[in-house]
């Protein structure tokens, strides 16, 4: 403790904790109702504080439960976690998860760590009806809320709190000083299994103890018998004499060995004593065991059914805790067996404790996560993943499921997150609830008015209406406010997502007057190309007939219709014209092509 009080977190978590047991020199009293625990099956009925501490000592004195206990907490311990932002894109956010995982995995128990901390938290959720009990270190008063973030955690003693069922004020301490202490709910985080629907309760529940009492005491009984039986060096057999042999040297007898075996070392096993003489007239002797276990008795099958209960207790697979649970088993089954983990006891304990993290002690904006995954449920994950990437991607192609559609579902299975979903539908122009990103131009929220005011610009979505030469340098100017605040990270969470959301908004609008321009031009080249193309009807003049700006209006003020040329084409030969023209069947190249272009009163002309 020495060492790790130099770490000014854990100074400043002993300092505002409310227990004496790390702020004192000395070691807390023992109550003496601590050493009236009994165990076996003097084990009160459910529910008392006295029932939890002889819990407590019950499961100590047994091989099987122990061991049990012991792999269980060992596997959960093992188990890696975590702190993550719900928006991987602020890197703030980002390194702030990372810090706060540094520090429970250093700091939390007063320095013990991580490991220690979670150990005493699964054992006081697995051993005790009354639960788990957290403290919240903080600072602030110590009988009012926290004030700020909290500093660290630590693991109260079970038998010491007492549930009130005040929403205020739900848990009650009572310190090895004997002091008693008031803990507000920001203070403590407090958890069972299986908590009673009884009021009166306030959620005490009934542990993995107390679910295998009877036949975790029936694996004790046995092993008592075997010890009693087979133990202490007991006689192995017991001789009835006849035929005049005296029973007072046969007991001589037995002293004698007694006192051989004794000199001899031996401790539990004895031998036989033997009596007797040749002068005895038809002397015999009768033998009969002493030390065999009840006929019909199998302890393999006794040993496998008991721990197959306590794995039933404890939500496991019984081959997790007793390896002689495999035989027959196949490859198949152990790895359906593994991967149902996740939804009993330890998939339980995980939910328990990011419920108890994410509502208690982390900001909105961070969760924890634990990795309980490894090799074999990775690929399985993947490979369902990957069933589900088709199936989209199938759908999608088809047409009977569209964009969005496809991401509402991969949304629900888990396969992106919320802030995902939401940038990725504003890449593609929509909202979360799937209407137009460009609504945003309309709204009355001053942020989106600050960022998606155009100057000048009554409705900036009517593409036909406005002007891109005009419009594009006042989007072009917004973007930079937008972009400014985006980098400098000025205002809080929601600002931040309405600025990124108007930057989406400026993008998308800008795309859509490049869009329209590009539009126009290919439609402007598209015409002048079937204008000057060779030999094709419609302009035997040569002549472009224009588009857009430079298209020809008729009095009217509408598109003049273009010209159109009822002249038969030799298709064998485009350049060869027919009776239409007879005068251009004579031309001929180069000189020709130097003739003086006809004059008004010509009939070309004039046609």
């Amino acid at each position: 403790m020495a060492d790790t009080l130099s770490n000014p977190i854990i100074q400043q978590a002993v300092s505002q904790s409310i227990q004496s047991r790390v702020g004192s020199d000395y070691g807390g009293f023992v109550p003496t109702f601590m050493w009236l625990a009994r165990a076996g099956a003097n084990v009160s009925p459910w529910w008392s504080p006295t029932r939890d501490r002889q819990l407590g000592a019950f499961w100590k004195s047994s091989d099987h439960l122990s061991g049990a206990l012991y792999n269980f907490e060992a596997k959960m311990t093992a188990i890696p976690f975590k702190i993550l932002p719900k928006d991987q894109s602020i890197k703030e956010y980002v390194r702030q998860a990372e810090e706060t995982t540094d520090i429970l995995m250093e700091t939390a128990e007063f320095g013990d760590g991580w490991d220690v901390f979670y150990n005493k938290f699964i054992e006081s959720l697995i051993t005790f009806d009354n639960g788990v009990f957290v403290e919240i270190i903080g600072d602030g008063d110590k009988a009012g809320p926290i004030v700020g973030m909290p500093i660290s955690i630590a693991i109260l003693d079970s038998s010491r709190c007492t549930r009130t069922g005040n929403a205020m004020f739900p848990v009650l301490y009572q310190d090895t000083d004997g002091k008693m202490y008031k803990l507000h709910y920001t203070r403590v985080m407090f958890r069972s299994q299986m908590p009673s629907t009884r009021a009166e309760m306030f959620g005490v529940g009934i542990c993995a103890v107390s679910r295998c009492l009877m036949v975790t005491q029936e694996l004790i009984d046995v092993l008592t018998y075997k010890g009693e039986k087979m133990g202490s060096r007991p006689h192995r057999k017991i001789l009835v004499t006849s035929g005049g042999l005296d029973p007072i040297d046969v007991a001589r007898s037995f002293t004698i060995i007694d006192s051989a075996m004794d000199s001899a070392g031996l401790s539990r096993y004895s031998k036989v004593a033997v009596v007797g003489s040749a002068s005895l007239p038809e002397a015999g002797l009768e033998q009969i065991d002493l030390s065999s276990l009840p006929d019909g008795f199998n302890e393999e099958t006794s040993v496998t059914f008991g721990m197959a209960v306590i794995a039933l207790a404890l939500g496991v697979d019984a081959r997790e805790l007793f390896p002689a649970m495999t035989a027959g088993a196949t490859r198949a089954d152990a790895l359906l067996q593994h991967l149902k983990q996740r939804g009993k006891g330890p998939g339980q304990m995980i939910q328990i404790t990011e419920s108890l993290f994410n509502q208690k002690y982390l900001p909105s904006h961070l969760k924890m996560v634990f990795d309980f995954q490894d090799d074999a449920e990775d690929r399985q994950i993947a490979d369902i993943k990957n069933v589900r990437s088709t199936r989209h991607r199938t759908d999608t192609t088809a047409g009977v499921l569209n964009i969005r559609v496809s991401r509402e579902q991969m949304l629900a299975d888990g396969d992106i997150d919320r802030s995902q979903f939401e940038r990725l539908e504003l890449a593609d122009g929509r909202l979360d609830d799937g209407t137009s990103v460009l609504n945003l131009f309309y709204s009355t929220d001053k942020i989106y008015q600050k960022y998606l005011q155009l100057t000048g610009i009554d409705d900036p979505a009517d593409i036909e209406k406005n002007n891109i030469d005009t419009i594009n340098p006042l989007i072009v100017a917004q973007l930079k406010i937008v972009n400014t605040d985006l980098v400098n990270k000025t205002g809080n969470q929601d600002v931040q997502w309405k600025a990124y959301q108007s930057r989406a908004a400026l993008e998308y609008l800008q795309q859509k007057y490049q869009d329209k321009q590009q539009e126009e031009l290919a439609a402007e080249s598209a015409l002048l190309q079937a204008q000057f193309k060779p030999g094709q009807s419609g302009n035997p003049a040569g002549r472009p007939v224009g588009t857009g700006k430079n298209q020809q209006l008729t009095s009217g003020g509408k598109p003049a219709r273009p010209h159109t040329d009822t002249r038969n084409v030799d298709l064998r030969n485009p350049n060869m014209q027919h009776e239409a023209n007879p005068k251009q069947d004579n031309l001929r190249p180069g000189k020709d092509d130097r003739q003086s272009p006809p004059s008004p009163t010509s009939p070309t002309s004039k046609k």
